[in-house]
């Protein structure tokens, strides 16, 4: 089967599904017969081995794995990626990270289709990065109803204090207080500056 690639910035997984559980609920309820329903033995072992050769840019990125333990050898042309016991039980799925810092992310594939061709491409563009830091205007609104008491209302006190350190002096903020009716911190947005954030984080309160 083919899989399409699904970059993350910077970083690829490859997912390898290798359980096979029990659906849920039970299967007498939707009128499926007994003789047509799986068995499975949850004592059974059930091993696998896998082995991934890596072609392309590809061949040069920093490989782990969060599920299993494994061993990589390169070449000058591929990486080649087992397990590192050769072996490992079916009992959870196979994940593996990649990262590369290429910026050669296209790719595409070709070939005949009846008496045409079909081409598979990928792009992945790159812009230039804006170093100019426009002002952002942000609106915290705040649920204080009687359904958030207890450490639902700490939490989020926690998050506004944490959400006024993050902003900067060019930005512009205010704070919304909703439950039977709501309150304004400010009027209208205002700017970041010292003065503000100090109201904010000493009569802001929750």
């Amino acid at each position: 089967y083919a899989e399409l690639y699904r970059w993350q910035n910077d970083s690829l997984r490859f997912f390898l599904p290798t359980t096979i559980a029990p659906r849920y609920g039970d299967p007498e309820r939707v009128c499926i017969e007994p003789h047509q329903i799986p068995e499975y033995d949850l004592m059974a072992d059930n091993p696998f081995q896998i082995r991934l050769t890596v072609h392309g840019f590809l061949k040069d990125a920093s490989f782990e794995s969060p599920s299993h333990k494994i061993k990589i050898q390169k070449d000058p042309k591929t990486t080649v990626i087992a397990l590192d016991d050769g072996e490992a039980l079916m009992d959870r799925d196979f994940i593996l990270n990649m990262h590369s810092d290429s910026i050669e992310k296209n790719f595409a594939i070709i070939d005949r289709d009846v008496d045409g061709y079909a081409i598979l491409t990928s792009f992945n563009p790159t812009f230039p990065v804006v170093k100019k830091e426009f002002p952002r205007s942000i609106k915290i609104v705040v649920d204080c109803s009687g359904s958030m008491g207890g450490d639902s209302i700490a939490q989020a006190r926690n998050a506004l204090a944490e959400i006024t350190t993050l902003l900067r002096p060019q930005d512009y903020f205010n704070i919304i207080k909703f439950g039977n009716d709501y309150k304004m911190l400010f009027k209208k947005q205002v700017q970041a500056s010292e003065n503000n954030l100090t109201k904010a984080n000493t009569t802001a309160t929750l």
